[in-house]
């Protein structure tokens, strides 16, 4: 089973959205769900993470912040990290930096969401 973290604000966004497409998939496991970078950082110290779905725009600070965290406790290596975000800005400087797994726009059609995460 893939343990799955999930770090966004919009919790409208994770129930209609997100939920929808993973529930397609018998091996990924909603597990734990952040809204703020302290949360997320705070579950991924804490718990063993497979997957993390990134939102970059969060009210405490950016998810770059997590993946910073990542990086230099060499997690990035051992979790998954898919992006979700519109802000093309932030997806391109963490794609460069941080090498993520997949790029999610939130605006995509769930199809397209379940082909990127398959």
């Amino acid at each position: 089973m893939i343990k799955t973290l999930i770090v966004e604000d919009n919790l409208e966004y994770v129930k209609n959205t997100l939920n929808n497409t993973l529930s397609k998939f018998e091996d990924i496991q909603i597990r734990y769900i952040a809204t703020t970078v302290k949360e997320a950082v705070n579950i991924i110290y804490n718990n063993k993470i497979d997957l993390i779905f990134l939102d970059l725009k969060l009210p405490d600070s950016s998810g770059l912040e997590i993946l910073k965290k990542l990086k230099a406790y060499n997690y990035i290596e051992k979790i998954s990290v898919i992006v979700i975000s519109g802000d093309a800005i932030l997806i391109n400087k963490a794609n460069y930096e941080y090498k993520v797994n997949n790029i999610i726009n939130k605006v995509e059609k769930e199809e397209i969401m379940y082909k990127k995460i398959k």
